[in-house]
C-alpha cells in the first residue's frame, strides 16, 4: 500500500509497478485499487472520474521487470491518495503456496499529453 500526498499538479498519471519476478510463470491477476479522499472536484480536470475509474487489474509476466497500467489515474495536487496492489492470482487454476514476487516500487509518469509544454499552441 503506497500513501502519495506530493501530487505537484492535477493531471493523469501513468501507473507503472516495477518488480523482479521470484518464479518462472506470470502472475495473472494483480489489482490496483486508488483510494481518493473524496470525490474530486467537478471543476477539476478529474471531475469527470466515476469510481470504476479507480479500480484497475494487470497482469506480470516473468520475463518483464515493469508493468505499465492500461489506463492512467487521475490525481489532483494538494490531495492524499492511496494506492493499494493486490497480488491476487499466480497462474490461475492451480495452487501456488511459495508464489512470491520482489515489488520494487509504483511510479507514477505524467501524461505527456497533460503537460501544457508539449499540448502546442490552438
Amino acid at each position: 500500500e503506497f500513501t502519495i500526498n506530493n501530487i505537484p499538479m492535477s493531471m493523469e498519471y501513468d501507473v507503472v509497478l516495477r518488480y523482479e519476478p521470484q518464479l518462472p510463470d506470470s502472475w495473472d491477476e494483480v489489482g490496483v485499487v486508488l483510494t481518493r479522499p473524496g470525490p474530486p472536484e467537478t471543476s477539476s480536470i478529474c471531475g469527470n472520474n466515476i469510481p470504476p475509474d479507480d479500480i484497475l487489474s494487470t497482469s506480470l509476466p516473468p520475463g518483464s521487470r515493469y508493468r505499465v497500467l492500461a489506463k492512467p489515474f487521475c490525481l489532483e495536487e494538494m490531495k492524499e491518495y492511496t494506492i493499494k496492489v493486490e497480488f491476487r492470482s499466480y497462474q490461475s487454476g492451480r495452487s501456488s503456496p511459495q508464489a512470491a514476487i520482489l515489488f520494487d516500487s509504483l511510479v507514477l509518469v505524467p501524461k505527456y499529453t497533460s503537460v501544457p509544454i508539449f499540448q502546442g499552441q490552438e
